[in-house]
């Protein structure tokens, strides 16, 4: 075992070789495994992905053994390649989260849970998290039985935010009544006091969860598009507001449809707007900006919302900021009085400071 280049050539000329088992029941890629040979494992995955889902003796495949191992890297790689090899179980049920709470791999558990927190599917992790073995055992059980207060807290922490609080709390009942350790009881009896209390966030989780459960890649997509027409609508109506802008030589009207509607305001406006701003009187610069600026704002931050958490999902926050500031930066430049200032800047931090945050925070 270990030469790269035969195996690489048999993968070649004979691809069904991977997937043959020996007398023991393991195929290539689980030899592989249990030897150490990471490089030959890495070679073998990149020839096939669909090698990870191959079932060795007892249902094993080699995310299970991996997780068995707590090997970390190529958990992550495995998850990389085939995200549908998180769904596979061994023949007692048991998947990769099971296993690695069973052998207290406390690492390749962090790590599984932190990639189903990172997909964005919460229907997934929901699931995954609440299933039992053929001794209906959750994970979360298992941990308690190993004794692992450190997996103890991650799991709860995660099924905190991601189970509803009927489910929650039978876990956590079920794990109070095997537990034997006075540390792990405590943290389970803090966790059932959290899980009773009502929490907007694990709410507002619910809500998405139940939202994306029957929403498809292409509704998404829909939803997507339609948001970003909503934004760009509204930020070009910033750029070229009702009536035009102010202009030096008040005598020199640039359009037609510009004289006709300041001819139409002209009797309601009682002072002349300085040069670049809005010539809309107060009241009708807030009745048009004041829903304009709600949309887009609104359309924005749902943007956010709707997209997975990812690592990737930071590059897509910081410019959406930078665009949102643009936004309020015109609005402020073209405001006529400062009574639509203040009003765009009380409605600024509305925005920011309480939808803002909450999506930011039932984003994962």
């Amino acid at each position: 075992m270990g030469h790269l280049h035969f195996a690489n050539e048999i993968m070649v000329l004979k691809p069904s070789f991977a997937l043959k088992q020996n007398l023991q029941g393991l195929a290539p890629l689980h030899v592989a495994l249990q030897h150490g040979h990471e490089k030959m494992v890495h070679r073998l995955v990149d020839l096939n992905n669909e090698l990870v889902r191959v079932q060795g003796r007892e249902g094993f495949t080699p995310l299970h053994l991996a997780s068995q191992i707590g090997n970390v890297e190529l958990l992550n790689k495995f998850l990389d390649v085939c995200p549908d090899s998180i769904k596979d179980v061994t023949i007692r049920s048991e998947t990769a989260l099971h296993i690695a709470a069973r052998k207290g791999q406390d690492p390749a558990l962090k790590a599984l849970v932190g990639w189903l927190s990172s997909i964005g599917d919460l229907q997934l992790k929901r699931t995954i998290l609440n299933s039992k073995d053929d001794q209906d055992h959750t994970i979360l059980n298992i941990a308690v039985l190993e004794n692992s207060k450190e997996a103890v807290e991650l799991l709860i922490e995660s099924c905190m935010m991601n189970l509803e609080a009927k489910n929650l709390e039978g876990n956590i009942n079920t794990a109070l009544a095997i537990t034997s350790s006075d540390d792990i009881r405590r943290t389970l009896e803090k966790a059932a006091i959290k899980a009773n209390k009502f929490s907007w966030k694990r709410w507002l989780i619910n809500i998405r969860s139940r939202l994306r459960k029957h929403m498809s890649g292409e509704a998404l997509n829909a939803y997507l598009v339609v948001l970003a027409l909503i934004a760009a609508a509204t930020y070009q109506a910033t750029l070229s507001p009702p009536g035009g802008l102010s202009q030096t030589d008040g005598g020199t009207n640039n359009t037609l449809s510009r004289v006709a509607f300041h001819s139409l305001i002209n009797s309601r406006k009682t002072t002349a707007g300085n040069e670049g701003n809005s010539i809309l009187p107060t009241f009708d610069f807030l009745l048009f900006f004041m829903p304009s600026m709600s949309c887009f704002m609104a359309s924005t931050m749902l943007i956010l919302a709707i997209l997975p958490k990812k690592a990737s999902w930071i590059l897509l926050y910081t410019p959406m900021l930078l665009f949102q500031i643009s936004y309020v930066a015109a609005l402020l430049v073209i405001s006529p009085t400062p009574t639509t200032t203040t009003t765009i800047i009380l409605l600024l931090y509305a925005f920011w400071s309480i939808p803002g945050f909450l999506i930011l925070k039932f984003s994962t």
